[in-house]
Protein backbone atom coordinates (compact mmCIF):
# COMPACT_ATOMS: atom_id res chain seq x y z
CA UNK A 1 0.00 0.00 0.00
CA UNK A 2 2.84 2.45 1.15
CA UNK A 3 4.92 1.82 -2.29
CA UNK A 4 1.66 2.50 -4.28
CA UNK A 5 0.43 5.61 -2.60
CA UNK A 6 -2.97 4.33 -3.24
CA UNK A 7 -6.04 4.34 -1.11
CA UNK A 8 -7.21 1.03 -0.30
CA UNK A 9 -10.18 0.91 -1.81
CA UNK A 10 -8.68 1.91 -5.00
CA UNK A 11 -6.11 -0.73 -4.60
CA UNK A 12 -8.91 -3.46 -4.56
CA UNK A 13 -10.73 -1.87 -7.72
CA UNK A 14 -6.78 -1.81 -9.53
CA UNK A 15 -4.76 -4.69 -7.95
CA UNK A 16 -2.60 -4.51 -11.27
CA UNK A 17 -2.54 -0.73 -11.58
CA UNK A 18 -1.71 -0.57 -8.20
CA UNK A 19 0.73 -2.83 -9.13
CA UNK A 20 2.61 -0.76 -11.90
CA UNK A 21 2.39 2.10 -9.65
CA UNK A 22 4.49 0.71 -6.89
CA UNK A 23 7.02 -0.77 -9.10
CA UNK A 24 7.26 2.81 -10.90
CA UNK A 25 7.81 4.59 -7.61
CA UNK A 26 10.45 1.69 -6.48
CA UNK A 27 11.82 2.80 -9.90
CA UNK A 28 12.20 6.02 -9.83
CA UNK A 29 12.06 7.47 -6.46
CA UNK A 30 14.60 5.19 -4.49
CA UNK A 31 18.24 5.54 -4.73
CA UNK A 32 18.63 1.65 -4.49
CA UNK A 33 16.47 -1.51 -3.38
CA UNK A 34 17.07 -4.15 -0.90
CA UNK A 35 15.35 -7.45 0.51
CA UNK A 36 15.81 -8.30 4.37
CA UNK A 37 16.50 -12.12 3.26
CA UNK A 38 20.04 -10.52 1.48
CA UNK A 39 20.76 -7.78 3.85
CA UNK A 40 24.55 -7.79 3.56
CA UNK A 41 24.26 -7.28 -0.16
CA UNK A 42 20.93 -4.97 0.25
CA UNK A 43 23.28 -3.01 2.45
CA UNK A 44 26.70 -2.98 0.52
CA UNK A 45 24.93 -1.90 -2.87
CA UNK A 46 23.07 0.79 -0.90
CA UNK A 47 26.69 2.30 0.70
CA UNK A 48 27.78 2.44 -2.73
CA UNK A 49 24.92 4.74 -3.88
CA UNK A 50 25.45 6.62 -1.40
CA UNK A 51 29.06 6.89 -1.41
CA UNK A 52 29.54 6.00 2.06
CA UNK A 53 33.42 5.50 3.00
CA UNK A 54 32.35 2.95 6.24
CA UNK A 55 29.65 1.15 6.33
CA UNK A 56 29.31 -0.24 9.85
CA UNK A 57 26.59 -2.68 11.17
CA UNK A 58 26.11 -5.40 13.97
CA UNK A 59 24.75 -8.44 12.78
CA UNK A 60 22.10 -9.90 15.27
CA UNK A 61 20.28 -12.89 14.03
CA UNK A 62 18.00 -14.77 16.64
CA UNK A 63 17.23 -17.42 14.33
CA UNK A 64 16.28 -20.52 16.93
CA UNK A 65 13.52 -17.73 18.58
CA UNK A 66 12.38 -16.88 14.34
CA UNK A 67 11.78 -20.84 13.65
CA UNK A 68 9.92 -21.25 16.15
CA UNK A 69 7.54 -18.66 15.37
CA UNK A 70 7.52 -19.16 11.65
CA UNK A 71 4.68 -20.86 9.91
CA UNK A 72 5.64 -23.28 6.92
CA UNK A 73 4.24 -23.53 3.34
CA UNK A 74 3.80 -27.63 4.82
CA UNK A 75 2.01 -26.95 8.13
CA UNK A 76 -0.85 -24.84 6.12
CA UNK A 77 -3.94 -26.98 4.17
CA UNK A 78 -4.36 -26.84 0.99
CA UNK A 79 -7.28 -23.91 1.21
CA UNK A 80 -5.28 -22.09 3.51
CA UNK A 81 -2.24 -22.08 1.56
CA UNK A 82 -4.59 -20.77 -1.85
CA UNK A 83 -5.77 -18.09 0.36
CA UNK A 84 -2.26 -16.60 1.67
CA UNK A 85 -1.11 -17.24 -2.09
CA UNK A 86 -4.36 -14.89 -3.45
CA UNK A 87 -3.73 -12.55 -0.33
CA UNK A 88 -0.38 -11.87 -1.28
CA UNK A 89 -0.22 -11.86 -5.07
CA UNK A 90 0.79 -8.22 -4.83
CA UNK A 91 3.18 -8.79 -2.79
CA UNK A 92 4.81 -11.32 -3.96
CA UNK A 93 5.34 -9.70 -7.74
CA UNK A 94 7.12 -6.66 -6.00
CA UNK A 95 9.24 -8.83 -4.29
CA UNK A 96 10.51 -10.71 -6.87
CA UNK A 97 10.84 -7.53 -9.06
CA UNK A 98 13.05 -6.09 -6.21
CA UNK A 99 14.88 -9.87 -5.97
CA UNK A 100 16.00 -9.32 -9.74
CA UNK A 101 16.19 -5.39 -9.74
CA UNK A 102 19.27 -6.25 -7.04
CA UNK A 103 20.66 -8.85 -8.56
CA UNK A 104 21.38 -6.84 -11.98
CA UNK A 105 22.37 -3.89 -10.33
CA UNK A 106 25.28 -6.14 -8.13
CA UNK A 107 25.36 -7.89 -11.29
CA UNK A 108 26.09 -4.68 -13.10
CA UNK A 109 28.52 -3.57 -10.45
CA UNK A 110 30.10 -6.29 -9.91
CA UNK A 111 30.77 -8.05 -6.51
CA UNK A 112 34.59 -6.71 -5.82
CA UNK A 113 32.84 -2.75 -6.29
CA UNK A 114 30.42 -3.31 -3.55
CA UNK A 115 31.90 -1.69 -0.02
CA UNK A 116 32.50 -4.20 2.46
CA UNK A 117 30.96 -4.41 5.65
CA UNK A 118 32.77 -3.31 8.55
CA UNK A 119 32.80 -5.54 11.82
CA UNK A 120 32.06 -4.30 15.37
CA UNK A 121 35.54 -4.45 16.48
CA UNK A 122 37.02 -2.61 13.75
CA UNK A 123 34.23 0.09 14.50
CA UNK A 124 35.40 0.18 18.26
CA UNK A 125 38.99 0.87 17.42
CA UNK A 126 37.70 3.38 14.67
CA UNK A 127 36.01 5.27 17.05
CA UNK A 128 38.31 5.11 19.31
CA UNK A 129 41.16 6.73 17.41
CA UNK A 130 38.65 9.71 16.60
CA UNK A 131 38.00 10.41 20.69
CA UNK A 132 41.31 10.08 21.45
CA UNK A 133 42.25 12.55 18.00
CA UNK A 134 39.57 15.06 19.19
CA UNK A 135 40.74 15.15 23.26
CA UNK A 136 44.63 15.91 21.40
CA UNK A 137 43.49 18.43 19.45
Amino acid sequence: RMLCNWLPHAMKKDEEGAVRAALTNLTDRFVCIGVTERFDPSLALLAHRLQWQRTWYLRKRNRAERRSRQIKAADLSASSLEIVRENTRCDQIIYQFAQRRLDAEIRALGEQALPSLTPPQRLARWLGSQILRRRAA
